[in-house]
Formats: structure tokens, C-alpha cells, sequence
């Protein structure tokens, strides 16, 4: 099992760099100013997806009613053809969105389950393949959102901060994306020598985390201490600052 690598890089190389960037005028100022621009684009994005999320169940639980509610205005015998007609009306519905919901799910193993499980092996050192991919988000999307308009029993608040996590790594990393069609495409929307190691990984994925609990919970302050305690105990005093 490959485990992350936390440790910072001590070579003559290193020291190189290090000295030339530090001689570049504002490199560290505008280094942190990305940095913030980025917790804040972590926070608004994590947002947009819990809003997607309830919006999507709700005007999808309007039309479960829409479509149940003609089986109560037909004509019957004391009332049972229409509920016998609104119990298969309901059924149907509810049995379509678990199927379509789960051949969503089935395109990314990753997105199966709640994915807290998965996020706490990432932020203690494990390597977990498909964890924080872009595919991986979608299909936690739609799936968690068609599963839970089924009527299984099943809810956001996991998943929530499972997506949190995986767009806090996204955006940091800003990684290949691989296309429908076979092809790969590069971008890079923070740099390749800023935020590109396992360290700063880590970080940017706590922070993402903490702001799909917010999202989940509606409790932005006790973000900050459940994350530190039950999902990342070691992570720097800065990283805890900037979650908070």
C-alpha cells in the first residue's frame, strides 16, 4: 500500500530554488494571496454543490408529487384503485431513480458509499486511487442526488463531504482530465511549483473537507473542531488556521 510523502525536500537543489524564489520580488506575498483565493474558491464551489445538490432533490421530490397526484383524482371503488394506482405510480418512480442512481454510480468505484472512509485513509497518509478525481465528483453527484429521491436509505452529508474533498484537491492540483472521447487534456489554474506536492495536497484537501462539513451541517464553527479531531489530528497549526 503507497502511502503519502508529508517531509519536506532537504537538497542542495532545494536550497537553490528556495534561495531564488525568495529573491523574486513579491513571490511569497502573491503566493499567499493564491492561496487564499483558492480556500475561498474551495468554499464557494463546495457551497455551489451542497445548493445543486437540494435543489435538484427538491424540484425532483415535486415531481414524485406531480406524478403521484392524478392517481388520487381518478374515479374508483371506495377508493382503493386509487391507491393501489399511487403505490405503483410511487413504486415506479422510486425504482427508476435507484437504478438510474446506481448505473451512475457504477462508472466510478470511488464514488460508491459515503466516502468519509475514504477521505480519512487520504488525510493520514494513504494513497487512495480515484479518490479526488473529477469523475469521481459527477457521479457522487448525480448518484447521492438520484439515491437519495428514491427513497433509499441514504443522505447528502457524507457525500457532501466527500465532494468538499475532492474539489479541494481539484483546484489546488489542477491535474490531467481525461475526456469522453480518450483524449487528455492538461490545465493548470494555480502553477506547477506552488501547491503541487503531497503536503500542500493534504492541506488544501482538509480545507475542502471542513467546507463540505460546513455545507453538510450548516455549522461553519464546529467545522473547524470536527475536522480537526475526528478526520485530521496532525495536520500544522497553519493548516488548522486556514481551515478556520
Amino acid at each position: 500500500m503507497e502511502g503519502f510523502d508529508y517531509s519536506r525536500l532537504d537538497s542542495r537543489i532545494e536550497r537553490d530554488a528556495y534561495k531564488k524564489r525568495a529573491s523574486t520580488p513579491y513571490y511569497y506575498k502573491f503566493r499567499a494571496a493564491k492561496r487564499w483565493i483558492l480556500i475561498s474558491a474551495i468554499a464557494v464551489l463546495t457551497g455551489f454543490v451542497a445548493v445543486f445538490m437540494t435543489v435538484c432533490t427538491r424540484r425532483l421530490s415535486e415531481l414524485r408529487f406531480e406524478w403521484i397526484s392524478p392517481a388520487f383524482r381518478s374515479q374508483g371503488v371506495n377508493g382503493s384503485n386509487q391507491v393501489l394506482e399511487a403505490f405503483l405510480r410511487n413504486l415506479l418512480f422510486a425504482v427508476s431513480f435507484a437504478v438510474l442512481g446506481y448505473a451512475i454510480a457504477s462508472r466510478e468505484v470511488m464514488s460508491h458509499g459515503g466516502g468519509l472512509t475514504k477521505v480519512k485513509a487520504l488525510l493520514n497518509g494513504i494513497k487512495v486511487p480515484k479518490a479526488v478525481r473529477a469523475t469521481t465528483l459527477l457521479c457522487k453527484i448525480f448518484g447521492t442526488t438520484f439515491t437519495v429521491i428514491s427513497g433509499l436509505p441514504a443522505g447528502k452529508l457524507a457525500p457532501l463531504i466527500h465532494c468538499g474533498a475532492i474539489v479541494g484537491g481539484g483546484l489546488s492540483q489542477g491535474k490531467t482530465l481525461k475526456c469522453c472521447n480518450g483524449r487528455k487534456y492538461k490545465f493548470s489554474i494555480v502553477g506547477r511549483r506552488d501547491f503541487r506536492n503531497d503536503r500542500e495536497k493534504r492541506g488544501f484537501v482538509t480545507m475542502g473537507t471542513a467546507a463540505g462539513v460546513a455545507s453538510a451541517f450548516g455549522a461553519p464553527i464546529g467545522t473547524f473542531f470536527s475536522s480537526t479531531l475526528y478526520i485530521v489530528c496532525n495536520c500544522p497549526i497553519s493548516t488548522n488556521l486556514f481551515m478556520y
